[in-house]
């Protein structure tokens, strides 16, 4: 539109560069002579690149620019740069003897869902990358999980759209451990942001949508079992899923906590069938106003839930919350500051825990999800080693997408940065590899119990359930609510039972286990407590002689120790002591008249 400088409208111009392209980002400065030269940012797509639970979407665009003269005629459309290739959104796991790294590839007018498998150092096993899918430039967002024997990856194929309100799709596709592929790509539910995780040999996909989410069940052949709705609040969104035990933990976003539910993270159990249960809080503090980016970590009998919390105002992104959940639903302790500057967090498990999260302080334009990489080592219990963060990548230029995975103590962290290479300076995976991260504490025994108590002695039976220990110590203390235990044994690994003797009789005793390696000690067994039973009573008998074998008569016997006792021999030497009780020990004295 042009207008004169008393600003009343003196034409309408046509469109600049008439297509479906998604534009933004308009500048314009006078030519001499009359006119403007427009600039502009052009993109094929309008995705939801960035996690949607954060202000601001990053778009990889081309730059255009055109002339308008001072009589409104449209001059050509110039490409100024067009976008470099892209690699960003890695995703890495644990599988088979290997890792499996997923992420997006994309140029402007095109984007692909590639794969590569590292080995077990974390080296590149594929030099050239496993394409999964290509062509479309909305390919976004890719997940991944293993069910022993193949992989599934999902990812977003959003629409070309100029708002949020258009349904975008899901598709996945299997990989072979050797890295082939299995079958065609294949459509899963409408949804945004996917996720995805293994329960023996099926998947549960889970994705977004406006008022809802759904969860689809994926055969090991790639087969559709069953969907099921998970109805959340219309103010719930980004859905993540582990396996956790024997069923599914979905997780939410809720947007409005304090409206709509006393906290803003939500979750519910999913059988193996596709029956859910009931939403359950989550996160414990009920001040949250804000809360974004989560993401779910196993190890063995727990999850931990890490997110971006504005209760933590750091540039208006926070920081980052982490809350410990058990397979039961119940949860150990509160939730906890991993820390106070970062969002974005993602976290692996193995034994204890490695959350990686960025931060911004050194980005000037801190709404925009890229900065430093930090991280910091989380303990079984739940302590953050490392308050002050480790830095994972903090390079003079940004990074972004931080993911890690683990297998046996080895950490593998990828990440999305800038790289210097000609003829494009532009982003592309990095990987490096975490040694000594994780504290590799056993599993704890289980099912302690009494195999026999007798007067004298109590044995002990426990389940072994760690692979990786030194041994187990046990532990006891005398009386039948006693807390004060002392360590009294150990035993090495691969021992499923001990014996504690040279008891006394009749005491009640409580017992506890656990295991033990070079990085510390398991947690406890259950207690047992057993009592020893009554000691037997005897006598004690004999003859007292002198060297010719003649008895001695009436020399005096006395019985010291747990319990006394006092005869006389008789005229052939003989005594006798009666109704001794046993559970102790015991000395006998002679002497002559």
């Amino acid at each position: 539109y042009r207008f004169n400088r008393s600003g009343t409208m003196i034409s309408v111009s046509n469109e600049i560069n008439p297509n479906s392209d998604y534009k933004y980002s308009v500048s314009l400065t006078p030519k001499f002579g009359g006119g403007a030269q427009f600039i502009w940012a052009a993109a094929k797509t309008f995705p939801l690149i960035d996690n949607p639970n954060l202000t601001g979407r990053s778009i990889e665009a081309d730059i255009l620019t055109a002339g308008v003269g001072a009589d409104g005629a449209i001059g050509p459309t110039v490409t100024v740069t067009l976008s470099t290739p892209r690699q960003s959104q890695p995703r890495v796991i644990a599988g088979g003897n290997s890792f499996l790294l997923v992420y997006r590839s994309e140029v402007s007018g095109e984007a692909r869902i590639l794969a590569q498998r590292l080995d077990t150092n974390g080296s590149v096993i594929d030099q050239e990358p496993i394409v999964l899918a290509s062509g479309y430039p909305g390919l976004i967002n890719p997940a991944v999980a293993w069910n022993g024997s193949v992989y599934l990856v999902v990812w977003e194929k959003t629409h070309f759209r100029q708002s949020t309100s258009e349904i975008s799709l899901v598709y996945g596709r299997r990989l072979a451990a050797s890295g082939s592929p299995l079958g065609t790509e294949f459509l899963i539910a409408s949804g945004i942001n996917p996720d995805v995780a293994a329960l023996n040999e099926n998947f549960l996909v889970v994705s977004g949508m406006a008022n809802s989410s759904s969860a689809v069940r994926i055969g090991t052949d790639g087969s559709l079992l069953g969907s099921t709705e998970l109805q959340l609040r219309s103010s719930a969104y980004h859905p993540r899923v582990a396996t956790l035990g024997d069923k599914w933990l979905v997780a939410w976003i809720n947007e409005f906590a304090i409206v709509y539910f006393p906290s803003c993270v939500q979750g519910m159990f999913v059988s193996a069938n596709g029956d859910a249960t009931s939403p359950f809080s989550i996160s414990d503090q009920p001040t949250e106003t804000t809360c974004r980016q989560l993401q779910l970590a196993v190890t063995r009998d727990e999850v931990l839930a890490t997110y971006n919390s504005t209760v933590l105002p750091t540039n208006n992104l926070g920081g980052v919350i982490g809350r410990r959940m058990k397979a039961d639903g119940s949860f150990p302790a509160p939730s906890f500051v991993i820390s106070s500057q970062g969002f974005s967090p993602i976290s692996a498990g193995d034994g204890s825990y490695l959350t990686a999260w960025l931060d911004p302080r050194r980005e000037p334009y801190f709404l925009i999800r890229r900065g430093d990489i930090f991280g910091a080592r989380i303990s079984p219990n739940g302590g953050v080693l490392d308050p002050d963060g480790l830095a994972f990548a903090d390079s003079a230029v940004p990074e972004t997408h931080p993911s890690i995975a683990s297998r046996n103590g080895i950490g593998v962290f990828a990440y999305s940065g800038y790289a210097a290479q000609t003829p494009y300076t532009t982003m592309r995976i990095y990987l490096r590899v975490i040694r000594g991260a994780f504290i590799n504490l056993p599993v704890v025994p289980t099912n302690l119990a009494v195999a026999n108590a007798d007067w004298n002695q109590v044995a002990l039976s426990w389940q072994d359930n760690a692979g990786n220990e030194t041994g187990f110590k046990i532990e006891r203390c005398a009386g039948q609510n006693c807390t004060n235990f002392v360590e009294i044994a150990s035993v090495v690994a691969d021992t499923t039972g001990f014996t504690d003797t040279r008891l006394p009789s009749n005491i009640w005793f409580r017992y506890r286990v656990r295991a033990f390696n070079a990085d510390g000690a398991s947690a406890y067994s259950n207690i047992i407590q057993v009592q020893t039973l009554e000691a037997p009573s005897f006598s004690i008998s004999g003859r007292l002689t002198d060297r010719d074998g003649r008895g001695l008569e009436n020399y005096s016997v006395t019985l010291t120790g747990s319990q006394g006792g006092f005869a006389r021999t008789d005229r052939s030497g003989y005594y006798r002591l009666s109704s001794v009780t046993g559970g102790g020990n015991y000395r006998v004295t002679v002497q002559s008249p």
